[in-house]
């Protein structure tokens, strides 16, 4: 599933994108998962690290297109930003926050079939970097790093908690460790690795994942409070 927002001010070209959204998916046997905006704050507003592509629109009102993208990238320098604008003359800006392409309006559904095919083509490798690959039973999972909040032990079982759902299988702490290094994920003890991104508070004895408390052991928080600096650095 390829994650996708359509941030466009003007129904009319939002409506289109989708629409060659939906055309591309069917003649190309894709699968997306397609979410609208009609701003750049209204895009902003509780905004997660979870989209791979972004087709964004230059000039909006309250904050432009620009404006937004350099905000995404003070949080996000992996997803994919298409900008859509009537101009072709945004190269250097769109250099500075790592525009993946311009698609200039009007378009028709052939620019925009070749242009979607030349980024899925361009962030394949990112989203297989994106991705674990785990095995419950004898089925095999394609786990997003972006929707996995934290891994816990119980016993001899991994828990592997998602957003909406949540994966066992036997296994221990440190097999989880390697399979997430260098994905942003950190020990907080013995029973808990902590995706990073998800992380909204650290208190004296615990971080947060929103309303979510998961104890830190007490000869762990430095190394918390530390990958936590770190990561926002890499941001």
């Amino acid at each position: 599933m390829i994650r996708i927002a359509i941030v466009e001010d003007e129904q009319l070209f939002r409506e289109k994108i989708l629409r060659y959204l939906h055309r591309y998916e069917e003649k190309n046997k894709q699968s997306f998962s397609i979410k609208t905006f009609e701003n750049g704050m209204q895009f902003l507003t509780d905004y997660r690290p979870e989209y791979d592509i972004i087709f964004m629109d230059i000039e909006m009102p309250y904050l432009s297109g620009m404006e937004t993208a350099k905000r995404i990238r003070k949080v996000d320098s992996r997803t994919a930003i298409a900008f859509i604008t009537n101009m072709a003359n945004y190269a250097v800006q769109g250099y500075e926050v790592e525009a993946i392409d311009f698609i200039v309006k009007p378009f028709t559904y052939e620019v925009f079939e070749y242009k979607l095919g030349r980024i899925l083509s361009r962030t394949e490798d990112k989203r297989e970097k994106s991705s674990i690959i785990v095995k419950s039973d004898d089925l095999v999972h394609n786990i997003r790093i972006t929707k996995l909040r934290y891994v816990e032990i119980s016993g001899h079982t991994l828990i592997y908690h998602m957003e909406k759902e949540q994966l066992e299988m036997r296994g221990s702490m440190r097999e989880a460790e390697q399979l997430l290094e260098g994905h942003g994920f950190c020990k907080c003890s013995q029973s808990y690795l902590v995706n990073l991104r998800f992380i909204t508070r650290i208190e004296t004895n615990d971080v947060y994942l929103g309303d979510f408390a998961i104890p830190i052991s007490r000869g762990r928080k430095k190394d918390v409070v530390r990958a936590m600096s770190d990561f926002m650095a890499r941001l």
